[in-house]
C-alpha cells in the first residue's frame, strides 16, 4: 500500500512542481550581426530591460541572431519551435518574417513583429501581428509631401526584400504624367560609379535612394554629387550623424522618418524610458525601444491571460503602454505611428 501511495505521489506531485518553476520561453529573432546589428542590439537591450521590469521572473527570452536574412531567419525559426519549444516569438526584420511566417503559423506560434515595416507583413496571416510601422502609409506620406511635385524620378534600390517592397509601395502612388526609372544595386562593395554613370544621361529632376543601411547610402550620395548630379535626393528611415554630409553640395537630401513618439509618452512611460536610459545606451531609433516594449507587453499579457488562445486575446485586448492605451487594429497593426520628412543638414 505504501508503495502504491508513493507511486501516485510521484506521478501527481513531481510534474506539477517541475512545471511550477519552469519559465515560459519567448523566442526573439533579431539581427545581432550584419548590416543592421545596431538595431538588433537596441532591441535586445530594450527587451532585457522590460523583462526585468515587468516580467516578474516568469519569462525566459531566447535570443537568436538571424542577421536580418531569410536563410538565417528560417534556421532560427525551426530552432525556436523544435528545440527551444517557445510559446511565442518576436521577430524584428521584414526579411526575417516574410520567409518564416508560414513556419510559425503551421506550429501555431503567435508572432509580433517589432521593427519590420514592409506592407507585405499585413498579408501574412492571422497569427502575425505588428507594433512597428507600415511602409504603405510611409510611402503615401512621402509621395504626397515631396515626390508628387516631380515629373521624372530615378530610383536606386538596394536589392533586398525590404527595399524592393518599399519601392513598390512608393511607385504605386505615381501618376500617369510622371516618369520613373529604377535600377537595383548590390552592396558587394561601395563603388557605385558605373551605376551612377549609366543613369546620368536620364537627367531626372529627383533621385530616390532606398538602401538597407547607412554606409551604402552615404557612398552613393557622394558619388552622385561627384558626377555633377545636384538634384534633390530622397531616402527613408536613415540615420545621419552630424557632419556626415559636410562638403556635399546640391539641392539637399530629404529623409522620411517616424515622428518622435517619445513626446507622447505618459508620465509613467517617460519614467520607464528615463530608467532605461540610466542603464543602457540611447537607442538609435525610438521605434526600436517602443516596438520592443509594446511587443513584450502585449505578448506576455496575452500568454498570462489567455495561454490557449493568444491570437484572439491580442485582437481584442487593450494594452496600457508607453503612450497610454492602445489596441491592435483590424489588420493586426497599431495606429500610433506618424511620419514626417526632414531635410538633412550638412
Amino acid at each position: 500500500m505504501n508503495l502504491i501511495k508513493l507511486f501516485f505521489i510521484c506521478l501527481v506531485v513531481f510534474p506539477f512542481s517541475a512545471f511550477a518553476d519552469r519559465k515560459i520561453k519567448i523566442g526573439i529573432s533579431l539581427p545581432l550581426s550584419g548590416e543592421v546589428s545596431y538595431m538588433g542590439n537596441d532591441i535586445r537591450n530594450s527587451l532585457e530591460f522590460i523583462n526585468k521590469e515587468i516580467g516578474g521572473d516568469k519569462f525566459e527570452l531566447v535570443f537568436e541572431d538571424d542577421k536580418c536574412q531569410p536563410k538565417e531567419a528560417t534556421a532560427v525559426a525551426n530552432k525556436l519551435i523544435n528545440v527551444d519549444q517557445v510559446k511565442a516569438v518576436l521577430v524584428s526584420c521584414t526579411m526575417s518574417i516574410i520567409p518564416t511566417a508560414t513556419i510559425y503559423q503551421k506550429s501555431n506560434i503567435p508572432v509580433i513583429v517589432t521593427l519590420g515595416s514592409s506592407s507585405q507583413i499585413a498579408k501574412l496571416g492571422a497569427g502575425i501581428f505588428r507594433v512597428s510601422t507600415n511602409d504603405y502609409f510611409a510611402a503615401k506620406k512621402y509621395y504626397e509631401t515631396t515626390i508628387k511635385d516631380h515629373r521624372k524620378i530615378l530610383a536606386l534600390v538596394d536589392e533586398n526584400d525590404y527595399s524592393i517592397a518599399f519601392f513598390n509601395d512608393l511607385k504605386s502612388f505615381f501618376q500617369p504624367h510622371q516618369e520613373i526609372k529604377h535600377e537595383f544595386f548590390k552592396v558587394d562593395n561601395l563603388d557605385f560609379r558605373s551605376l551612377v554613370l549609366r543613369n546620368k544621361s536620364y537627367n531626372p529632376d529627383g533621385i530616390v535612394i532606398l538602401p538597407l543601411s547607412q554606409e551604402p547610402l552615404i557612398s552613393l550620395i557622394r558619388q552622385i554629387r561627384g558626377q555633377g548630379l545636384n538634384q534633390k535626393i530622397y531616402t527613408a528611415y536613415m540615420q545621419f550623424p552630424n557632419g556626415i554630409l559636410a562638403g556635399i553640395e546640391g539641392d539637399g537630401v530629404y529623409n522620411l522618418i517616424n515622428t518622435n513618439i517619445s513626446q507622447s509618452y505618459t508620465e509613467a512611460g517617460n519614467n520607464l524610458y528615463q530608467k532605461f536610459l540610466s542603464l543602457y545606451p540611447k537607442p538609435s531609433y525610438d521605434l526600436t525601444f517602443v516596438g520592443s516594449i509594446e511587443a513584450y507587453r502585449s505578448i506576455t499579457q496575452a500568454i498570462l491571460n489567455s495561454p490557449d488562445d493568444i491570437n484572439n486575446y491580442l485582437t481584442s485586448a487593450t494594452f496600457n503602454g508607453l503612450i497610454g492605451n492602445w489596441k491592435f487594429n483590424k489588420d493586426r497593426e497599431v495606429d500610433f505611428w506618424n511620419f514626417e520628412v526632414q531635410k538633412v543638414s550638412n
